[in-house]
């Protein structure tokens, strides 16, 4: 199955990985989308951190506050390691970001940087400083898969939410050996 992970914070992205996860299913791709897969009342934690483990495609919908939440930072570092171990293939959508923003953290990296010290209300600066480096580092390994873009998040979606869909069909295939 595919897992799409995303941040709701941002709109945008949202309604990508939601039309994203429709087409999958059009498409009779099991998918996993948090909206859509979570029943009020699961225990969502160990359903999610299940499904980013045990999926075979892993869509990263990367939006200026992706890198603020920490469930998709954990989501996106199981699925590394899943893909480290061959067991998944990660696929990552620039949502209104650049590989140059993601390379050289600028203004949008750096405002998700001070998002998430103050949700954090940490006063270890040595702890907060390596998850921020760890997210970073984690986020600059996703830019070693196949990278696909959305420049400025708005018009073209649909075309692009195709071509990924046919992409995570093309790899379901792949691991499943028709």
């Amino acid at each position: 199955f595919v897992f799409i992970s995303h941040t709701g914070r941002d709109r945008a992205a949202a309604d990508f990985a939601a039309e994203l996860h429709c087409q999958l299913t059009d498409k009779k791709i099991p998918a996993f989308l948090d909206t859509v897969s979570l029943q009020l009342g699961d225990v969502w934690r160990p359903l999610v951190v299940d499904a980013a483990r045990t999926c075979r495609v892993f869509v990263a919908v990367v939006s200026p506050n992706y890198a603020t939440r920490k469930w998709a930072l954990l989501e996106m570092q199981l699925a590394l390691q899943s893909a480290a171990d061959l067991r998944c293939v990660v696929m990552p959508v620039l949502f209104d970001v650049s590989r140059k923003e993601i390379e050289h953290p600028s203004s949008i990296l750096q405002d998700a940087w001070e998002q998430l010290k103050k949700e954090e209300k940490t006063q270890d600066f040595a702890k907060f400083k390596a998850a921020v480096d760890s997210a970073h580092m984690s986020l600059m390994q996703l830019l070693e898969f196949q990278t696909r873009s959305l420049p400025d998040g708005k018009g073209a979606s649909v075309p692009l939410t195709c071509q990924v869909a046919e992409a995570c069909q093309k790899r379901i295939r792949q691991w499943s050996g028709y």
